[in-house]
């Protein structure tokens, strides 16, 4: 009967057939009534359950004059024009709307642009559910804290600072539906709220704030739980009180954060110093329950890992990230190549280590490290130099590997993965070759500042795709396609120092080739493999002729077009160039256009007749020339043909004057559709510009 629908990446919807709602209204009855805000005027006296639609913007919703009725049990507003256009629905509340309401168990206002709440909401004392998710409140009355019934409060993506003192009177609250990320300050006695299954995250404060200790008594706590300002707590501190989250046995993601963030004047957060402490404690007493299945350390100051980190008893943890450490951390990784069911790991920004060995997959040489994992990434490790201690077991099961601005690494372990297929290097510029022992490498990605030497010794048997880009200190490309017989995909962007590229001709698997933004890259006499069947070159000026000519003998076999060339192809598409026999000479050199609008400067040889039927219809500038429509039905040459010598026409001040063309620097045309052009006959035709005779022919500039 309900069919669940994915709004967005984080939301749901539930949507019912017309006629099932129909028949829900009728056994309903009045008790359940829906009401569209342009007929909302009141609300009926046997309404129980009420939910107002608002179907367009801008849009208010008036309770100031309506007295409700003093049954109801539900009163939501429901969005049903865009979640995030939702802001701009304007809710008007009056102190006296939550007086005759004693009854009302929901209250949803969701999705609005309510920004105050009337002090009177106290009075729900049977309210469970206060929906204020996605609205612009910034401040909660105290009042709120009279609910003592209510359940949930759905607090996401509010722009709420800090929660009101006497939070803690909520002693049935079971779910504080905040943004994991957020930064809202918890009041001091969040502890006594004893019954919290749903809490994304744990700020702890100085003076008014919560403490580490509240946390003990939460061991309802279950899903996704974040941990931060763990900098304020010293070794005192939890030496008194331990937090127990080995008890918490329903926690599925743990993050422990070391990063402070205090409230200024005008709002918004700042992230303070992290003070001396003993780190190293604080972390040891942390210790999550052993099924856990996600855990992020974020800025953790430490110099040393507790042993509980890394432990085979957490045989249920997938995922582990570590981010960030401070200019004394510790120059070592922790051991997680104990863990059995590790897929995921993501080490980043870690300043302070240098080396990832024996203490990195575990000091026992009897086992196999790293069983499970599958992606593996290092980033912006700006120290870390060593990598090795990997056995010829271990990483059996990786599948990606990822090295981010790991400027330092020289070497990568020899025997790293044999099931290893899909490796990314992006700005490793120390790296000078890869590890022999990559069988099943399929993907190559090569970002940044890479050595030159690592393109000429790459040696992949089984390497199928290989993107080179964003490279400003590599000047040539050589590829040994002897090494490379399996590759089928090259693409190569943004690399706008290469001028010089060779070996694509030996690629004889190759089927897709890709070059874009290569601003100095000039190919004369390169020709493609025959095996290619996609040739995509755009924003690439210095190649426009030897793609000329790539299409000129070979269109045969491309079966896909997707280059700068496609704009000729569609503007002229009874025109077959692709077998080099039958062309327009005219519009063969239009092929220079780079894009609709666009113009480029080349350096070649160029003859090129206009046609009888060209018309002057704008003004260049650069030229001083009208740009010149061409008339679809001009004559065809052959490629034997002797072609007349050609003239342009040029418009200066409203007078014509014909000039011949010459050889050498000539600007680069433009080729755009233009269905008002016209014909105006020959080139000795005397009419005035502008005085255009009428034709059914399509037209387009040259």
């Amino acid at each position: 009967m309900l069919q669940r629908i994915q709004y967005d990446e984080k939301t749901c919807v539930f949507v019912m057939h017309d006629l099932v709602q129909n028949l829900a209204e009728f056994v309903a009855g009045d008790a359940f009534r829906r009401l569209d805000t342009e007929i909302f005027d009141s609300i009926p006296s046997r309404a129980r359950y009420l939910s107002v639609l608002v179907n367009s913007l801008p849009n208010v919703v008036d309770f100031t004059s309506i007295r409700p009725s003093t049954s109801l049990r539900a009163l939501q507003i429901f969005n049903t024009i865009n979640l995030w256009l939702g802001k701009d629905i304007c809710i008007k509340l009056n102190e006296e709307i939550f007086h005759n309401l004693r009854s009302l168990r929901i209250l949803n206002f969701s999705n609005t642009g309510i920004k105050t709440l009337p002090d009177s909401i106290g009075n729900l004392k049977q309210l469970h559910f206060l929906g204020l998710a996605r609205t612009k409140i910034e401040v909660l009355p105290e009042s709120i804290c009279f609910l003592y019934n209510l359940q949930t409060l759905d607090l996401l993506g509010c722009p709420l600072q800090e929660l009101p003192k006497g939070t803690k009177n909520l002693v049935n609250l079971q779910h504080l539906i905040v943004e994991i990320w957020s930064n809202i300050h918890l009041p001091h006695g969040i502890g006594y709220l004893t019954n919290l299954e749903t809490l994304p995250v744990f700020n702890i404060g100085r003076g008014s704030g919560c403490e580490i200790s509240e946390l003990s008594k939460l061991n309802k706590l279950c899903g996704e739980l974040r941990i931060t300002g763990l900098d304020y707590i010293q070794q005192h501190d939890e030496q008194g009180a331990p937090v127990d989250l080995i008890k918490k046995k329903n926690i599925c993601t743990l993050i422990l954060d070391w990063r402070s963030h205090k409230v200024s004047k005008n709002g918004s957060y700042s992230t303070k110093e992290v003070p001396v402490g003993n780190h190293e404690v604080v972390l040891a007493v942390l210790q999550p329950q052993l099924n856990i299945k996600m855990l992020k350390l974020y800025h953790y100051p430490g110099l040393s890992f507790p042993r509980w980190l890394g432990d085979p008893s957490y045989s249920r943890l997938v995922e582990v990230v570590l981010f960030g450490n401070s200019e004394k951390g510790s120059k070592f990784l922790p051991t997680l190549g104990l863990l059995p069911s590790l897929k995921t790991l993501s080490i980043q920004c870690m300043l302070t280590v240098e080396y990832a060995g024996y203490e990195f997959r575990g000091h026992d040489t009897g086992f196999k490290a790293f069983l499970s994992l599958d992606k593996l990434e290092f980033k912006y490790m700006p120290k870390w130099v060593q990598w090795f201690g990997v056995e010829c077991h271990d990483f059996s099961s990786l599948n990606t590997l990822k090295l981010v601005h790991c400027t330092a690494l020289r070497f990568m372990p020899e025997y790293l993965s044999f099931s290893l297929r899909k490796l990314v290097l992006s700005s490793c510029k120390e790296i000078i070759y890869l590890p022999t022992m990559l069988p099943s490498l399929a993907n190559l990605i090569l970002m940044g500042d890479i050595n030159k030497l690592l393109l000429s010794n790459l040696g992949l048997p089984s390497l199928r795709f290989l993107e080179i880009g964003f490279s400003e200190n590599i000047k040539s490309i050589e590829l040994d396609n002897n090494k490379l017989q399996s590759l089928e995909t090259l693409v190569i962007k943004c690399c706008k120092n290469v001028s010089y590229f060779s070996g694509v001709a030996g690629l004889f698997a190759l089927r897709e080739l890709q070059l874009d933004g290569c601003l100095s890259l000039y190919l004369c006499a390169e020709p493609i493999p025959p095996s290619l069947q996609v040739l995509k070159v755009t924003n690439c000026p210095g190649l426009w002729l030897w793609e000329r000519v790539q299409w000129t003998t070979f269109g045969h076999q491309l079966q896909r077009r997707g280059t700068d060339r496609d704009n000729y192809l569609e503007a002229f598409p009874d025109e077959d160039i692709s077998q080099g026999k039958d062309y327009n000479n005219a519009y063969e050199e239009a092929i220079l256009a780079n894009d609709y609008g666009e113009t480029l400067d080349f350096n070649y040889e160029m003859n090129f007749q206009v046609p009888s039927s060209a018309v002057p219809i704008s003004w260049d500038d650069y030229n001083s020339d009208w740009l010149l429509s061409v008339s679809q039905n001009s004559r065809k040459y052959n490629d034997n043909d002797q072609l007349p010598s050609c003239s342009r026409k040029r418009f200066r001040n409203g007078s014509k004057k014909e000039v011949n063309t010459v050889s050498g620097k000539q600007k680069g045309l433009l080729l755009r559709e233009d269905s008002s052009a016209s014909s105006i006959g020959d080139a000795s035709d005397n009419s005035e510009l502008g005085s255009f005779g009428s034709t059914s022919e399509e037209n387009f500039c040259l």
